[in-house]
Formats: structure tokens, sequence, C-alpha cells
């Protein structure tokens, strides 16, 4: 079995609360690694070279260490700060390649793997599943409350734009279903191949966290570092 090295997890240092899908894209992130794969993780704040004050990031690094990562750092993750060059890139990527995690696997490689579990009766299976339902719930809300404006003898906007509106978010469940099933199999084919051998040395995969903002799906690309000796 593949032994993976490491995972690198990407957060923006100008996002100024952490709720919503960002919160749940860690919690996802750490269903996939478990407690004692979180050894392999490495957490990594992005564009600081955006901040207008840099006393800010340094208040929101510190609080993302007390109050959201402290349990990954507590199971021996790392924290690195990107500054947006590529030198920082690949100091990142030496720092996760070179240390010792002869001992850790992810809790997603230990259930299909070893315990033979399909990816949807896997930690991370559930939640990724739950995430993509509470999507279309929003969803589905939303096209009630439009529909039932629609009817409604006092609308509070033109009926050429709430028809529009209606259409757009149907389009949006459409995609979103469509979506779940191609991303879906999409991930199994990455999860097989995360596991399955191959040539020696440091390998690359990038995998991807369901995430909803703003009644939409979006995907957190998370770096995957592998090693084959």
């Amino acid at each position: 079995m593949i032994r993976v090295q490491g995972i690198v997890y990407l957060h923006r240092i100008t996002d100024n609360r952490m709720s919503g899908s960002p919160n749940r894209n860690l919690r996802i992130m750490g269903d996939l690694c478990g407690d004692k794969g979180a050894a392999g993780v490495c957490l990594v704040t992005t564009m600081w070279d955006m901040l207008r004050q840099p006393i800010l990031g340094q208040e929101r690094e510190a609080d993302l260490k007390t109050n959201f990562w402290n349990d990954l750092l507590a199971n021996g993750a790392s924290t690195s700060r990107f500054d947006n060059t590529a030198e920082s890139a690949w100091a990142i990527i030496d720092k996760v390649a070179t240390k010792d995690t002869s001992g850790v696997l992810l809790l997603l490689q230990e259930e299909m793997a070893l315990l033979g579990r399909k990816l949807e009766e896997t930690r991370v299976g559930r939640a990724f599943a739950s995430n993509l339902q509470h999507l279309q719930s929003m969803q589905k809300k939303q096209l009630d409350i439009l529909k039932a404006l629609s009817v409604s003898s006092t609308p509070s906007m033109p009926p050429d734009e709430l028809e529009a509106r209606i259409v757009s978010i149907e389009n949006q469940i459409n995609a979103t279903a469509n979506t779940i099933e191609k991303l879906h199999l999409s991930l199994g084919r990455r999860m097989k191949l995360l596991f399955q051998k191959g040539p020696t040395g440091v390998g690359f995969v990038c995998l991807y966290i369901v995430g909803i903002s703003n009644s939409s799906l979006i995907l957190q690309r998370v770096l995957v570092i592998k090693r084959q000796d």
C-alpha cells in the first residue's frame, strides 16, 4: 500500500472569520485524516501579501491555531505561511516531504484500503454527502420562496426578474445534481489512485474538498504528497 507523506491544506489569511464554508471544509479535511493522520498535515495560510495591516493576519493566525486548528495541531499537524513566491512554495513542500511520517495513516486510507469500505461508507464520505445534501436543501428552500413570491398578490420584484431567478435556481439545482454524480466518481478514482503503488520517490495528487458558499458548490483544492519507497 502506498504511504501518504502528507497533506497541504490552504487557508486564506484574508478571511476575517472562520464560519460557513471554511469551517465545513476544515471538518471534512479532519474526517479525511483522522487523529492519527493529522501528523502529516501542514496547515498553510496564504495571501499575506494582500493584507493592508499585517497585524490583522497575525491575530487571525493566532485565532486559527487556538480555536480552529487546535485539535489538528495537538495531534501533530504543522503550520506554515505562503508568501506568494516559488521559494516559499518549495520550502513548504520540502517541509512536508522530509518530515518523518512513517507511522502516519490517513483515516480514509485505513477505511478504504484496510477495511475495504466504499467511499460513501467512510467518515469523510458521509460528511461529503451531508455537505451536498445541505447545499441541495438550501437551493430548494430558495426555490420555494421564489415560487411563493411568484403567486403573491404583492410580489417584491418585477415578474420578469422573479421568473429569471426561478430559472436560475432550477438550473443550479440541476447543476448540483450533475456535479454530485461526476464529482463522486472522480473523487472515488482519485482515492484509488492515491492508494495505488507508483514509482519510487515523492509524488503529488490533488484532491478536492466540497464546500458551500452562497448556495453554490465550491471545491477546496488539497495537495496530497505521497511517497513510494
